[in-house]
């Protein structure tokens, strides 16, 4: 063997103990990091695990118990979101919103989409099934959409009265506390008879017209002050 061969020899071994080192340390590196993937995977099960616990033990608020009025607002209880048609209650028995039937079909409005997020004033429900729900102190609240079950200090501006087969159905007409929730920052019902006369004009056509037409007749609308001495009178606590 002449010295190049050697030296070709030497090199090639040593190129061969650099690479096997090589993937000696990737397979240190992989095994270090998979180890270390395992714990912040076991670590993450027990946060997920133990925030479940928690939250299990924690008290779930009870809809049916909730006061009415609140330091900054009356508070009200969202079943259908702003937009939408499937008609939803909430159903004290099972204590979940649950979609109306009708005739054992899920219960739509055939018209456009509620111009509101439609409720409950807390405290007013005094019937337990969600076919009877509707006995309680109806609510839309005029805001971007929020989802069923959604808890809300409101804000009442008025409320629309309409007449249906012999019964009054008073609905408050509210608006958010929360600013950041506004997208008509009204504060009374001058100003929504005056400032927003149009908005007005469409909440009451779509309540007169969304059952049929000549199904409801118009009574009347009731300001502030009254809309608040009528959920006074609907509050059961």
């Amino acid at each position: 063997m002449n010295l190049d061969s050697a030296k070709y020899s030497i090199e090639s071994s040593n190129k061969i103990h650099f690479m096997n080192s090589k993937v000696h340390k990737i397979k240190q590196r992989q095994a270090f990091l998979f180890k270390k993937n395992k714990i912040c995977y076991f670590f993450f099960c027990c946060i997920v695990l133990f925030t479940a616990c928690s939250e299990e033990k924690a008290p779930i608020p009870k809809i049916t118990q909730l006061p009415t009025k609140l330091t900054d607002g009356i508070q009200a209880v969202i079943e259908i979101p702003a937009g939408t048609n499937r008609v939803i209650a909430f159903d004290a028995n099972k204590k979940s919103f649950e979609p109306v039937l009708v005739n054992d079909k899920v219960a739509k409005i055939n018209f456009l989409p509620y111009i509101g997020n439609y409720g409950f004033i807390a405290s007013s429900l005094k019937k337990t099934t969600a076919e009877n729900a509707r006995n309680a102190l109806n609510v839309l609240v005029i805001s971007e959409c929020l989802p069923t079950g959604t808890l809300l200090n409101i804000q009442p501006i008025g409320t629309l009265q309409i007449m249906e087969k012999d019964k009054l159905i008073n609905t408050v007409i509210a608006v958010p506390i929360d600013t950041l929730l506004q997208i008509m920052p009204i504060t009374d019902f001058k100003e929504l008879l005056i400032e927003h006369n149009v908005a007005k004009r469409m909440i009451e056509d779509w309540f007169l017209t969304y059952k049929g037409m000549y199904q409801s007749q118009l009574v009347g609308w009731r300001d502030e002050q009254q809309t608040l001495e009528l959920i006074k009178q609907w509050s059961i606590k």
